[in-house]
């Protein structure tokens, strides 16, 4: 089920009008699985702040890391960094699907 939740916090956009990319997120060792509408132009914090309250209900997680999937370590790679600089936009250029677990 696709959760569109960008259109809910148009203040974290700053009113941007953009095109929303997918991101895929997967919690380690289960077949739970979510996707999100969000702003390519948010910054790590922003999305890791914006996907934080549906965490919980989604996952069972109270606090989480995201890992890119695809990595040698899968699941035990290492997190990505809640950066307040690095854009969504500038870790995956010109992704209309980001894929990650949830740790």
């Amino acid at each position: 089920m696709t959760i569109d939740r960008h259109y809910l916090h148009q203040q974290i956009s700053n009113g941007q009008i953009h095109n929303p990319v997918r991101l895929h997120l997967k919690k380690i060792f289960t077949t739970n699985t979510k996707i999100y509408l969000v702003n390519p132009d948010w910054t790590m914090k922003q999305l890791t702040d914006f996907i934080a309250p549906y965490i919980i209900p989604d996952f069972g997680l109270e606090e989480f890391e995201l890992v890119n999937i695809g990595q040698d370590e899968a699941e035990y790679a290492q997190h990505i960094y809640r950066s307040t600089t690095n854009k969504i936009s500038d870790l995956y250029p010109g992704e209309n699907d980001i894929y990650c677990y949830v740790r």
